[in-house]
């Protein structure tokens, strides 16, 4: 509740405000404006005292310079803030936020001691009370800090005037019940006129209020039971009053009660922090960074995982906000590209061998050899200490780290080798050449009269000592080596040591740009020069516009990329690659040496990879592998141990049948009839289509025997039509002969269209003439048989009177009603179902492309056939004794009987072979071409044998 807030804020602010702060270095810079500057110029302590650390010569001293810098070059510019000055306070946070904490109640000390009020009194005797004008600058906006935790630290201080003043508004609003309705229009307007130092304190008594909100008509009346009896006393430690007796002081409050109902706050830019928490405008509305926030960096690692086919990594992060919601950010994005992670491990702020020892076992018994860092770099120093003691010359880790690695390798001790391969990214940005000559231009003793930390970063810079030092303070631990040499003060930056311009000091500077544009826009607006308004003395600048300005503003950054910032405060940039490589012996002069390398970016959702610059240091430079399960052959399914690992982790179980595919690679599914797996098992892909083949022997040899009774059948066609008017021919029932030879030319014929591929036409053709050229044979045979029993069996009848119907015109319209038989048939077959084709399967392995004919309707198509056969039988049977010398009907009777054995022969192999579509097709072929054959041979060879080589018996 309002209450609470407003009971917690004030203290918070007043036990801080009450506690001295620390014998602490800070730097100062003069100027009209002054701006706040947040840097790590020492690390961490590891014992996690409230000592800081080892001083830090990249990130903290490189940063820092990077605003003195930037600071020198914006007062150099006469086309920005000109005739104002900017200034800084620049302090120490020693990237821990508690100790943050500490040095950035400078600035609210500041703060508090200059708003809207000229003077703070001290009254240590009430009656000796003096005024005292304060020479402190309020800062204008902050730059920095640098880790998130820490600027999250920061911006809540910083926001702090603006909160109390909400709460206090909302306290008395609250408590206002019995007020008279004209102190409550006094206290909206005080409310309103903060210019007034009068209207601007509160007194809280524990039976009754005062309020001073400045003089009204009523008070001057004195009709109004508040009473304004109240004076500056009050506002005093320790201050006597007329109600002292009923009065309960919060213990400095009055020192400050002219800020109680300011509603506003500073500012914050910060050049690093990157934590996903901070785009939160309803917390964070004063805070703005030139670096893209970590839900990008999260987005850009995953599409590296991803394009590296690495689908289970472990996840290692620092204790805080930058590593743990980075992590979450990671952990998010990666589920959605089907990425698990094989574990998670926090480093906590007060790691100790024995946490860092079972963190690195846990590491190198996972599955996963890939591991994602959102850590800083200091953070895995002890780390790889142990890793190099556990493994000094192998290899079993690969690291994609985030911007808190980048481009630094002072954590890895000098094992680089254990990071070779590394992948890390940092928002893209340029080295800023003038800084280079700049840094490496300062010298010890002219600078160290400016920067603090000047001597310390010097003799850790060049492994010196300098005699007379003075103490660090601000609990910075010493432990320089007494046995190091003394420092000259001639050492050169990147001459006598090593030097390399830290990855973000261009983020240093476009974040002090951008607060100078805003101060600029908000001072000098779009107008002259000479338009700009001074800043005199105390004068607090408006928090609130500036904030406005600020995200409104838009310039060329260092790196010529535009700097703007969105509406969360961001700003949104590219994400350079880059991979920790082995120099090569040529460039390196021999001796091992590694160095960072730029193989791609990522931005706007897209990531652009040069695969043909990554290295790897393994055999081959094959790019390591980091899988929970490996795929799994072709025909299995994977199953999941857990549902959680699903998408990384499982067992490859081979499905039931061999004509089922494998979809999403969880379920076995079967093909349809008629189709088969892919040699891959992902998808169904039809059989070929099988039919008799021209050249297979299935078909060359019905062809060549049907050819081959062609040939003859024509030969026995020419010679009896040369022959004609013979004895022979003539006494053999020509007219009948000829129609006998018509049904022997279509048997052949019929080989060619039971072969010739399937088709509604040839199926057409199948079903018309398969019966009917046997018909045709039969008809003809039966009315020979029939005519020579009439004749033959009537005796002595027949000499006496000729049977009737035995004119060869009477045996052919005979023949042509027994054929019509067959005709009708196959006419009313084809009228009720239409020839078409089908595909039969035999099995799963073939389909077969035939005629839509099943087995049952040729048999009941051929039975009229097989009718005439037995009825042809029976009458031969009848004529065998016929006179001996007329052998037709001997003939006649051997074609039936050997008829009938093909056929009882073809019946058993075509019903024997259901599944073989090519023994049946083929043995239907044979029978009726045999079945020709037979007739051709029994019925015609003897008479063509006597007409040609027995002329003298014809």
């Amino acid at each position: 509740c309002a209450l609470d807030m407003a009971a917690l804020i004030l203290t918070l602010l007043l036990v801080l405000a009450a506690s001295p702060i620390g014998l602490c270095k800070k730097m100062s810079l003069p100027g009209e404006l002054i701006l706040g500057g947040l840097f790590p110029i020492h690390e961490k302590d590891p014992a996690e005292t409230s000592r800081c650390g080892k001083i830090s010569e990249n990130r903290g001293i490189q940063r820092l310079e990077a605003m003195v810098y930037a600071l020198n070059r914006v007062n150099a510019d006469p086309s920005l803030l000109p005739h104002l000055k900017l200034g800084a306070k620049l302090l120490d946070t020693c990237s821990k936020d508690t100790y943050a904490l500490e040095q950035s109640m400078d600035f609210v000390t500041d703060h508090l001691s200059t708003l809207d009020a000229s003077y703070e009194y001290q009254c240590p005797d009430p009656a000796a009370r003096t005024p005292k004008r304060k020479s402190r600058k309020p800062v204008a906006g902050v730059i920095g800090a640098a880790d998130s935790s820490v600027s999250i630290m920061i911006a809540n201080i910083l926001r702090l005037f603006k909160l109390i003043g909400l709460a206090l508004h909302a306290l008395v609003m609250k408590e206002q019940e019995g007020w008279s309705s004209a102190l409550k229009s006094r206290y909206l307007l005080a409310n309103s006129r903060k210019g007034q130092p009068a209207a601007r304190w509160i007194l809280l008594t524990n039976e009754h209020r005062n309020l001073d909100f400045g003089k009204s008509e009523e008070e001057t009346t004195g009709n109004n039971q508040y009473t304004n009896e109240a004076t500056v006393e009050e506002c005093c430690v320790g201050g006597a009053s007329k109600r002292t007796g009923s009065t309960r002081h919060f213990s400095q409050l009055p020192r400050y009660c002219p800020a109680l109902f300011q509603r506003d706050a500073i500012p914050q830019i910060s050049y690093a922090s990157t934590s996903p928490e901070l785009s939160d405008n309803n917390r964070f509305d004063y805070f703005f960074r030139v670096v893209p926030p970590d839900n990008y960096q999260a987005k850009a690692m995953v599409a590296i995982v991803k394009q590296m086919n690495w689908n289970y990594v472990a996840a290692l992060y620092d204790e805080g906000t930058y590593g743990e919601r980075g992590f979450q950010e990671f952990k998010a994005h990666a589920s959605q590209q089907g990425i698990c992670i094989s574990g998670n491990h926090m480093i906590r702020r007060n790691a100790i061998n024995g946490s860092l020892e079972s963190i690195l076992s846990s590491l190198l018994e996972m599955k996963s050899r890939v591991v994602v860092t959102y850590c800083q770099a200091e953070s895995l120093r002890l780390l790889f200490r142990l890793l190099a003691r556990r493994q000094p010359y192998r290899r079993d880790l690969f690291w994609v780290a985030s911007d808190g690695w980048g481009r630094k390798t002072d954590h890895l001790l000098g094992d680089e080798f254990l990071a070779e391969g590394a992948i890390s990214l940092l928002p893209e940005r340029r080295a800023v050449v003038d800084f280079d000559n700049y840094f490496t231009s300062l010298k010890l003793e002219e600078h160290a009269k400016v920067n603090p930390w000047w001597r310390e970063f010097w003799q850790s810079q060049f492994h010196c000592k300098l005699d007379h030092s003075t103490g660090e303070g601000g609990g910075v631990r010493r432990n320089f080596d007494k046995s190091l040499k003394s420092c000259t003060g001639d050492e050169r930056i990147g001459v006598t040591a090593k030097y390399e311009q830290e990855g973000l000091v261009p983020m240093v500077v476009d974040a002090v740009y951008a607060m100078a544009h805003s101060l600029h826009r908000l001072l000098c607006g779009n107008g002259p020069p000479s338009a700009c308004r001074k800043v005199t003395g105390d004068r607090k600048l408006n928090g609130t516009q500036l904030r406005d300005l600020i995200r409104n503003i838009s310039f060329n950054g260092t790196s010529g990329n535009l700097v703007r910032f969105n509406r969360h405060g961001d700003r949104e940039s590219l994400y350079e690659i880059f991979q920790l490589q082995r120099v090569n012996s040529a460039e390196s002069g021999g001796n091992q040496s590694f160095r960072y390398y730029k193989i791609g970016t990522w931005g706007d959702d897209r990531l652009e990879l040069d695969n043909s610059s990554l290295r790897w240091g393994t055999p081959g430079e094959e790019t390591p592998r980091s899988v929970c399960s490996e795929p799994c052959d072709y025909g299995k399914r994977t199953v999941a141990p857990n549902k959680e690992a699903a998408a990384c982790c499982w067992e490859c179980v081979s499905c039931d049948s061999k004509y089922q595919i494998v979809l999403n690679s969880t379920t076995c599914s079967d093909c349809p009839l008629g189709s088969i797996p892919n040699r891959y098992f992902n998808s169904c892909e039809p059989l070929p289509i099988e039919t008799i083949q021209l050249n297979s022997v299935w078909a060359l040899l019905p062809m060549s025997f049907s050819f081959l009774g062609l040939l003859c059948t024509a030969f026995v066609l020419f010679v009896f039509v040369k022959y004609n008017q013979t004895p022979l021919i003539r006494a053999s029932g020509r007219e009948l002969c000829y129609v006998m030879l018509a049904g022997i030319l279509l048997s052949y014929c019929m080989t060619f269209i039971m072969l010739a591929p399937p088709s509604p036409v040839t199926c057409g053709f199948f079903r018309i003439f398969n019966g009917l050229s046997l018909s045709i044979i039969y008809s003809a045979i039966f009315t020979k048989t029939n005519r020579l029993s009439r004749i033959f069996n009537r005796g002595i009848k027949s000499l006496m009177k000729k049977p009737s119907y035995t004119s060869p015109k009477s045996q052919l319209v005979l023949c042509c009603c027994l054929v019509s038989v067959q005709v009708i048939g196959d006419m009313t077959w084809l009228g009720m179902d239409l020839p078409k084709t089908k595909f039969d399967y035999p099995d799963r392995d073939h389909k077969v492309l035939r005629c839509a004919v099943d087995d049952v309707a040729i048999v009941v198509s051929l039975l009229y056939n097989m009718i005439l056969i037995v009825l042809c039988t029976l009458y031969a049977f009848k004529t065998r004794n016929i006179p001996e010398n007329f052998n037709e009907a001997k003939y006649i009777a051997f074609t039936m009987y050997s008829t009938c054995i093909v056929w009882l022969a073809f019946i058993a192999i075509y019903f024997g072979s259901l599944r073989n579509f090519r023994i049946k097709l083929t043995s239907l072929c044979m029978c009726i071409s045999i079945s020709a054959a037979v007739t051709l041979g029994c019925m015609f060879a003897p008479k063509v044998y006597i007409v040609l080589f027995k002329p003298h018996k014809n």
